[in-house]
């Protein structure tokens, strides 16, 4: 009769501490997402935990920092739900496990959020204010960007496009060559000048040696040899221009040169 009796309570117990570990667990569960929120200031979270673990008693409690009645109202129910989960424990003999207490951090007295009158009373930006201060800020069309960027690649370089016809004063739209070589720096003329630096060939009549064949290239290069500077002046293919172009910046002429011999036919 006395195992029997024995029997009994040791399944009591053990009931016990199952349905006081899934009350616990679940509570744990339900707690974690609660938020609680004293007046004037930013929710803190509310967390519970379960300080048994498996097969024991749970005893929960809180320390809550200052700032109102909700804080002491909450540490005052978890510590009544503390001791009577640590009575209903003794009573039923279940052995009572040490309390675990979290520490929640304390509100600064001096936080903004303590008065919210403070909040709403500060001035704010005038929207008209903000529109027209940014509308004042100085603006550059990034077409002037890239032209103050471009127009040194090729400074210094005064040049004459050679071939059957003036390229400058070609009716309607200006060639891209002329908008580049203007883009970049360069200063154009139609005819030879003692300031010239280069004369730009057109690749055909270099590939197919016509050179000398040309009135106005060798109008050009007449006008070069008397102004005295055809043996300083660049003989090199259009290429060259639209390779600096390119590459941005101003490459050597050697690449491009031409021989003097394939140009005049006086020399």
């Amino acid at each position: 009769h006395d195992q029997q009796q024995q029997y009994q309570q040791q399944q009591q117990h053990q009931q016990y501490q199952q349905q006081q570990h899934l009350g616990g667990n679940a509570c744990a569960g339900e707690a974690a997402n609660m938020t609680y929120q004293a007046p004037g200031r930013r929710p803190s979270p509310l967390r519970l935990s379960n300080a048994g673990g498996d097969g024991g008693a749970s005893t929960t409690s809180i320390a809550c920092g200052s700032g109102g009645a909700l804080h002491n109202a909450c540490a005052a129910a978890c510590a009544d739900a503390a001791s009577d989960n640590t009575a209903a424990s003794a009573s039923a003999g279940v052995p009572a496990v040490a309390s675990t207490t979290h520490s929640m951090p304390a509100m600064s007295p001096d936080s903004p959020l303590d008065d919210p009158a403070a909040l709403l009373s500060k001035p704010l930006p005038s929207p008209v204010a903000q529109v027209s201060s940014f509308l004042s800020r100085p603006t550059r069309d990034v077409r002037q960007i890239v032209s103050s960027l471009s127009a040194s690649v090729l400074a210094g370089v005064h040049c004459v496009f050679a071939g059957p016809f003036d390229m400058i004063l070609s009716p309607g739209c200006k060639p891209p060559e002329v908008q580049l070589a203007e883009r970049f720096g360069a200063v154009l003329s139609t005819q030879m000048s003692a300031g010239a630096t280069h004369l730009l060939l057109p690749p055909v009549l270099i590939a197919a040696g016509a050179l000398t064949r040309c009135a106005r290239t060798q109008a050009l290069a007449m006008q070069a040899h008397q102004l005295g500077i055809l043996r300083s002046l660049h003989l090199v293919d259009l290429r060259w221009l639209l390779d600096c172009v390119a590459h941005w910046e101003r490459l050597p002429e050697d690449k491009y040169a031409t021989p003097l011999s394939q140009l005049c036919y006086f020399l």
